[in-house]
């Protein structure tokens, strides 16, 4: 645990000094965030669970490859492709599958540096609290990390109305992991609040709408099916995500506490007259009630991702409005989230170990 905390110390110290400056620089910020890439890059393959399965596992088959559509070939069906277009161009450098383990985690804080200076966050607060949230998850499920982090400047184009970066972003995310189709939910969303203000407000229509997405759980794998069945997810997924038989169910205590605590600041320090407030609220909301999701399967839950790193991002701006005392304890009812999963071991990250970092010392 002590090298996790020793590290994201020295990002937050080196963000913060960085920050002194009036404008904030995205490459100060890419090398705040450098210590953590390297943490998570030059790990070994046994911390995260799944690290040893299709990154480290794809990328030999990726090394071994003549071409790029032989790597596309061999793994078709298992992984979305341009994770496998990742890893076959690293592959064409190194043989060394800490690279991949690199530039994944590379992709994932750049993408939260970049949304935090576009929304004007602070960038210390914004990566510690995408520290504590995300980064154990983050060892485990590179692909769907790497999309999660494209969803704050998906929101954001479409937000300023830049509809061809939108789209563009939105693609890639796709092409990382198909599950960010729940992002058009979050789109969907947002232009329903900002067209009809009156009508979002209204606490008869957020019942309602608490309501439909508590059917729409009940009979997700109904509705999961007809979609694999469009052939816009892999059926695969209908096995993972639509039923308990694969990874079972239980109630996720964890990911409840980190979406009362995201709802908790939010109600706290929430502005009304801020046009994104209704949105968020829903938002906030909305990532509560899917924690129920792992009744249904446990692999499931991975769908509030997408919510909470949208809420999470939001809350950096109002945390930053308020006095010490309410930041530092925001802070640390994040900063508790973390410790409570690293101290169960939830995503396999401890103890940590880096044969490579070790044979340096």
């Amino acid at each position: 645990m002590l090298p996790y905390l020793f590290v994201i110390l020295l990002s937050v110290v080196i963000l913060h000094l960085t920050q002194k400056q009036k404008q904030q620089n995205l490459f100060l910020g890419i090398i705040g965030v450098l210590p953590l890439v390297i943490l998570a890059g030059f790990r070994d393959y046994t911390i995260g669970t799944d690290t040893n399965g299709y990154p480290v596992a794809i990328f030999e088959y990726c090394r071994m490859s003549k071409s790029l559509g032989d790597a596309l070939f061999v793994v078709a069906g298992e992984v979305e492709p341009l994770y496998v277009v990742l890893e076959f161009l690293i592959s064409r450098f190194t043989n060394d599958a800490h690279w991949l383990l690199f530039w994944s985690h590379f992709i994932m804080f750049f993408n939260i540096v970049y949304a935090s200076k576009k929304f004007e966050l602070s960038i210390d607060i914004a990566i510690f609290l995408y520290f504590c949230a995300f980064f154990n998850f983050s060892l485990n499920g590179a692909r769907q990390s790497i999309a999660i982090t494209f969803v704050p400047l998906i929101l954001y184009y479409c937000i300023n109305a830049k509809y061809i970066k939108m789209g563009i972003l939105f693609i890639c995310a796709f092409l990382f992991h198909s599950s960010v189709l729940l992002c058009l939910a979050i789109l969907a969303l947002f232009i329903y609040t900002i067209k009809f203000p009156n009508m979002a407000n209204k606490k008869l229509i957020k019942v309602l709408t608490v309501f439909v997405v508590v059917v729409m759980l009940i009979n997700f794998n109904s509705l999961l099916n007809y979609v694999a069945g469009l052939g816009a997810v892999r059926t695969e997924y209908s096995d993972r995500y639509g039923s308990n038989d694969m990874y079972g169910s239980n109630l996720p205590i964890s990911n409840i506490y980190l979406n009362i605590v995201n709802l908790a600041v939010f109600y706290s320090c929430r502005d009304k007259k801020d046009p994104l407030s209704c949105f968020m609220e829903y938002i906030a909301i909305i990532s509560v009630i899917l924690c129920g999701s792992a009744l249904i399967s446990t692999f499931l839950v991975r769908i509030t991702h997408y919510f909470v790193i949208v809420i999470l991002l939001y809350n950096v701006k109002l945390i930053c409005l308020r006095g010490n005392f309410h930041k530092n304890v925001s802070l640390f009812l994040y900063f508790l989230y973390w410790f409570i999963i690293t101290f169960i071991n939830l995503e396999d990250t401890t103890p940590y170990k880096s044969k490579i970092l070790l044979s340096l010392f």
